[in-house]
């Protein structure tokens, strides 16, 4: 048993079955925006707990490696979902745009089921077996202590990225997640794990807004509506000026 919970396993074995299941409902819904949501959010967190593990090796990094491939391998489906979110919000219609956004979601989807390996596939009892196997004594190899000093310095804004600075934004949201995560197996989370969720917020508005406009264009071109790629960018402006207001009170 870890000393700051429940063992990693038994953490890792309700993770994996909570993820197939997700997994499971969306192949029965894959119209359903907010499934795919909660299998990739189930993959970030068993992928977060399966790298924290003190876990032998070669089985970690493989495993781990094949839920990477997986997260990734929905990522351009969630794109076109937070789009179609964005043109409902907007209000007006983008025939060209909505067509094909709907053909371009229609063949990423087909390539579903994903191929075997990790939970909520045929072979799921291979990699719950691989877990029950183990040791029973593993420990999770982070100190919570770090993790929250970690997460008060983010939140303090000791530093934080300039809103022009694209790519350093996108690996603070990943390192917040990671922290958020981490800190949410604790049998009492500190409310700084609250605070990060709305960071990570934040910081995904910033992005998704920044995906949507480069994805508008590149299915639709010269026929996205001016008017929507007005409002993404009003958005898109408003959410930098909340960061840079962080910044500045931080």
């Amino acid at each position: 048993m870890d000393p700051y919970g429940k063992s990693p396993l038994s953490q890792l074995l309700r993770q994996g079955i909570l993820t197939a299941g997700a997994l499971e409902d969306l192949r029965c819904h894959p119209e359903d925006p907010e499934l795919l949501h909660r299998y990739r959010t189930g993959l970030r967190r068993l992928r977060s707990l399966l790298e924290a593990a003190d876990l032998p090796e070669p089985g970690k990094q493989q495993w781990a490696s094949q839920l990477k491939a997986h997260f990734r391998h929905t990522s351009p489906i969630r794109d076109l979902d937070v789009l179609h979110q964005f043109l409902l919000e907007w209000g007006q219609s983008a025939p060209v745009l909505e067509k094909a956004l709907e053909a371009q979601r229609h063949r990423q989807l087909k390539a579903f089921p994903l191929p075997p390996g990790i939970p909520g596939d045929p072979r799921i009892g291979e990699f719950l077996a691989w877990l029950e196997a183990l040791p029973c004594m593993a420990a999770l190899i982070f100190s919570p202590g770090e993790l929250l000093r970690e997460a008060l310095e983010i939140l303090s804004g000791t530093p934080l990225p300039d809103p022009g600075d694209d790519e350093a934004l996108h690996r603070l949201r990943i390192r917040v997640k990671k922290i958020r995560y981490m800190l949410e197996t604790l049998p009492e989370p500190p409310p700084e794990a609250r605070d990060l969720v709305v960071l990570q917020d934040r910081l995904g508005e910033i992005r998704d807004l920044q995906v949507s406009r480069q994805l508008a264009l590149s299915l639709a071109g010269g026929a996205v509506p001016a008017s929507f790629l007005g409002w993404l960018e009003t958005r898109y402006r408003k959410a930098r000026d909340l960061w840079e207001q962080k910044i500045s009170s931080s």
